[in-house]
């Protein structure tokens, strides 16, 4: 039950889409991180907390701890995190952006509508 990961380049700006994504500190592959190195976004799957996610190990998901691990080590300059549990409210995604952005600044939530232009 592998993931797809796709990283779209255009002129010196790329973006990184990596939903359904999961991993945990101790297999973060190397060629992962080289993939999203340097990128200038990545969407990186939160579908759980990091307390939900430890009920939840091996579903496909990751949390929003794994997304600010992975932009730190891979050095891209923006998080967003999308793929929300279904049931989570706008506080709770606006606490979870701000849990993030104490460790990655420019972390934001994916929304519905939401438009992505070069340089954010």
């Amino acid at each position: 039950q592998g993931c797809l990961s796709y990283k779209i380049e255009y002129g010196d700006q790329s973006i990184v889409i990596a939903t359904d994504h999961e991993h945990t500190q101790s297999d973060l592959s190397a060629g992962f991180l080289e993939f999203c190195h340097g990128a200038d976004i990545l969407i990186y799957d939160a579908m759980y907390t990091p307390n939900e996610y430890v009920e939840h190990i091996g579903w496909g998901h990751g949390n929003w701890q794994q997304g600010v691990q992975l932009a730190l080590e891979a050095g891209v300059d923006e998080l967003i995190l999308p793929h929300h549990e279904a049931n989570r409210t706008d506080s709770e995604i606006d606490e979870i952006v701000r849990q993030s952005r104490s460790f990655f600044p420019r972390t934001r939530a994916a929304m519905e509508n939401m438009v992505i232009s070069g340089s954010t």
